[in-house]
């Protein structure tokens, strides 16, 4: 897909996001879209502080539940460390908690990660006890957990676990848990906009609810649930964070920062789906660490958190592959950001020219042999690149036959074809351009070297008329 966005399609985005504005979510709401790093396009529209300082790009905001990446990266650091194991129960690296129950000793760190420890649902509750003590959270434990599935079973958005998370980050690194995360991760990544504590944020957002007229909400201070929700942050650093996320995809983009890029992936990995209703397009959702991620039938991997909270909205979410990302944070209580959001992003993805499929050079090769060998059959050629599951499945006098029959229905063989699909490294569907039809081939690779096929496909089919000429 070339990353190149028409300024048709980034009017397309403002039309999305001024419809989103005008059902009076907030006083005010900056959004913008990055390539790979860079700010193509942003808007900022309204206040900031209402009648007194107006929205605008630096303009830094509480973006609540986006935190929780942030929490997960550092999680992984030290599992990356070997200080956490994540299929541990819990309570391993919570020395101070003495649980009653046996279910709290089922739930593992894992699931804690990927909401699926079985606590109840629990946003508003934990929305409003970000700022209690370290002491007090431990006094709450103490009253005992409750359960609305057994743990590891199901999908189950807790801001709970995220708070244990973050005692179990504070006591493996022998730090808070804010310190450890300002210092390992906004440090690291150049986030200078980025804190936890608002006294220290300039020009802070006001965050404001909707009660008969727009009524200022108190900001929270630090505490021991600032892991589910206690950035604060602006638009540019939330563009670098998106970006140092993506690029793990990158082939080119070198290693960097905190977390190794097969970690980062990891993070965007589903490890417990959600179950929502099926679209024509729509494929798998769930939880990754710290992030939603969709498999998307069109799109691929789409990537994204949102973040609700008492005063705010925010949301933000891209396409893994290329890098394409739209963030928006808005100062209105439990703003929904993402109704704007992911319709702009799959606009603009869709928009978009198509992906031009490309191959390595271990297929081409394979590729050429391939084509060689169905032209003019060479038992020595076949022995070569055939693995053993090739003559196991079909005798090679059989599939010989059928090879020669889909060629008379072809006549002639051109050098001319088309790639129809790559799913990874070792898989290859082509059309092989002929004179009366085309050749479909389809092969995939057998997992050792010498690099060999375990399996091939091959039949004629119809040309489509106009689509392609010989060269």
């Amino acid at each position: 897909m070339s990353n190149k966005i028409s300024a048709e399609s980034l009017a397309n985005v403002d039309k999305v996001f001024s419809d989103y504005f005008q059902t009076n979510i907030a006083p005010g709401m900056v959004y913008g879209v990055a390539v790979r790093g860079e700010l193509i396009h942003w808007k900022a529209i309204g206040d900031a502080v209402i009648g007194e300082r107006p929205m605008d790009r630096k303009t830094p905001f509480r973006v609540a539940s986006i935190t929780k990446s942030f929490t997960a990266m550092a999680l992984l650091k030290l599992r990356d460390r070997g200080l956490i194991n994540l299929d541990a129960p819990f309570v391993t690296y919570m020395p101070d908690l003495f649980p009653q129950q046996i279910e709290v000793f089922e739930v593992t760190v894992r699931q804690l990660l990927t909401m699926s420890a079985g606590f109840p649902t629990d946003d508003k509750w934990a929305d409003r006890v970000e700022a209690i003590t370290d002491e007090h959270f431990l006094s709450l434990l103490e009253a005992g957990f409750r359960f609305d599935s057994r743990p590891g079973t199901k999908f189950e958005y807790s801001n709970l676990g995220f708070a244990l998370l973050g005692r179990i980050i504070a006591h493996v690194s022998n730090m808070s848990f804010i310190q450890y995360v300002t210092q390992e991760i906004f440090f690291s990544l150049g986030l200078r906009s980025t804190t936890f504590d608002y006294s220290e944020s300039e020009n802070l957002a006001m965050g404001y609810a909707m009660l008969d007229e727009w009524t200022g909400e108190p900001h929270q201070s630090p505490g021991a649930f600032s892991p589910i929700g206690g950035v604060i942050t602006t638009l540019d650093d939330l563009v670098a964070w998106t970006n140092y996320l993506s690029s793990a995809f990158d082939p080119m983009s070198p290693e960097h920062g905190p977390l190794k890029k097969s970690s980062r992936r990891e993070m965007q990995n589903i490890h417990r789906d959600i179950q929502r209703k099926p679209t024509p397009d729509s494929g798998l959702m769930g939880y990754g660490f710290g992030l939603i991620v969709e498999e998307d039938h069109n799109l691929g991997k789409i990537c994204s958190h949102s973040g609700g909270y008492p005063g705010f909205g925010a949301h933000m979410c891209w396409q893994a592959s290329s890098g394409i990302s739209v963030i928006a944070l808005a100062n209105g209580r439990y703003a929904s950001p993402s109704l704007a959001t992911i319709p702009a992003l799959r606009s603009l993805l869709g928009e978009m020219a198509p992906v031009k499929l490309e191959t390595t050079r271990e297929l081409e090769f394979i590729r050429e042999k391939i084509v060689g060998l169905i032209k003019n059959w060479n038992e020595d050629t076949a022995n070569t690149f055939f693995a053993v599951s090739m003559d196991l499945d079909f005798p090679r006098s059989y599939r010989k036959e059928r090879i020669d029959s889909a060629v008379r229905e072809v006549g002639d063989i051109y050098s001319e074809f088309t790639i129809v699909g790559n799913r990874n490294p070792s898989h290859l569907k082509w059309e092989q351009h002929g004179e009366m039809k085309n050749l479909e081939i389809e092969i995939w690779l057998a997992p050792l070297a010498p690099l060999q096929i375990q399996e091939m496909r091959i039949k004629a089919v119809e040309r489509e008329p106009g689509l392609q000429q010989r060269m």
